[in-house]
């Protein structure tokens, strides 16, 4: 039921939360739940028409534990969210087919085998 989110802004400040269950980020303080995984590499760079980004999240970081993740399945999303100065409203780009802007809608993520 945790799960891990780890963000990414345009000057490559990276941050990383694990909520140990799906609600309780309206209830907790946010300080509890922050993670610093040095293993973790997210890069992003400004190309022409939009953001490129590169990401490596070893497992132990979302398991708590070593070993391999052969045969399990997880649910993932990979989103972006795109802000523009003019005060329009965001752009949501993800991987899972999200029915609104937001990227916690865990029923609308992917699952993912790992093989």
């Amino acid at each position: 039921p945790s799960y891990i989110e780890y963000h990414t802004a345009p000057n490559n400040v990276v941050l990383q939360i694990r909520f140990p269950e799906p609600e309780v980020f309206r209830t907790g303080k946010f300080e509890d739940f922050l993670l610093q995984d040095e293993a973790a590499v997210q890069k992003a760079r400004k190309v022409p028409g939009g953001w490129k980004i590169y990401g490596e999240i070893p497992g132990r970081a979302v398991t708590g534990r070593e070993g391999s993740l052969h045969g399990q399945q997880w649910e993932v999303s990979v989103s972006r969210y795109d802000y523009d100065s003019d005060g329009s409203p965001p752009v949501l780009s993800s991987t899972s087919p999200h029915q609104e802007l937001s990227f916690h809608r865990r029923s609308e993520w992917r699952k993912v085998r790992f093989e």
